[in-house]
This record gives C-alpha cells, sequence and structure tokens, in this order.
C-alpha cells in the first residue's frame, strides 16, 4: 500500500551498500513532502503528485563512498522507533541526487515498504 500524506518527518534512516555489506551512512532527521502540480494542491491528477521530495541531515556519511557510481545504494527510513521501513529509489528517472556536506535532497523519489521489519541502526 502506498504512503499518503502531505508531509513526514523522522530520524531513522541510513544509506548502505548492500552487496558489500558496507554502511555508508546514517540520517539524524529527515523529511518527505508531497510534490504537487504546478497549481499546488489544487491539481491533484497531475504526475508528480504520486511522488516526494526528500530532505535528510547525516549524523556521517562516507563521502568516497557515497560518490562512487560504482556501488548501488539502498536509501531506507524508518517510521518511529518500531515502525514500517521503506527503501528510496534514488535510480528512478527523473530522481535527482544532490548531497552538500551532510545534506541530502532528491527530488521525485517514491517510498517503497520494506517487508520484513528489521530495525534500523
Amino acid at each position: 500500500m502506498p504512503l499518503i500524506f502531505s508531509r513526514i518527518e523522522g530520524k531513522l534512516g541510513r544509506i548502505d551498500i548492500p552487496r558489500e555489506g558496507i554502511h555508508v551512512g546514517s540520517f539524524l532527521h529527515w523529511r518527505l513532502s508531497r510534490r504537487s502540480g504546478p497549481q499546488g494542491d489544487a491539481e491533484p491528477n497531475h504526475p508528480d503528485t504520486n511522488f516526494y521530495d526528500f530532505h535528510g541531515t547525516l549524523a556521517f556519511v562516507n563521502d568516497a563512498l557515497f560518490r562512487d557510481p560504482d556501488y548501488e545504494k539502498v536509501f531506507t527510513i524508518q517510521l518511529g522507533k518500531n515502525g514500517s521501513k521503506y527503501t528510496l529509489d534514488p535510480a528512478a528517472p527523473g530522481v535527482r541526487m544532490v548531497l552538500t556536506g551532510r545534506t541530502l535532497t532528491m527530488e521525485r523519489v517514491q517510498p517503497c515498504l520494506i517487508e520484513e521489519q528489521q530495525p534500523v541502526r
């Protein structure tokens, strides 16, 4: 079931390179905001309303691994301490991702529920 909200914030999240078993970064705080069409909420059927913008502040990040295009990264966020976990796909068409210092911004992401419930560390 897809997420349906205009804005949600959290503190638990991480960036991993699962193929190598490497933890690349942890979020101190993050926010997902629903995108809207050019007329704002007046256009609920605009294609951008199915996407979210992600803004996260990282507690730490391995900058070299994060920027290495040879490694596929997985971005995971968790809603509350024991809540549902979601991945954010930065490779989806139209996603723009920028890391400035310890601030990560991704535009046009779609959160995808992770079925198994393991705590995000």
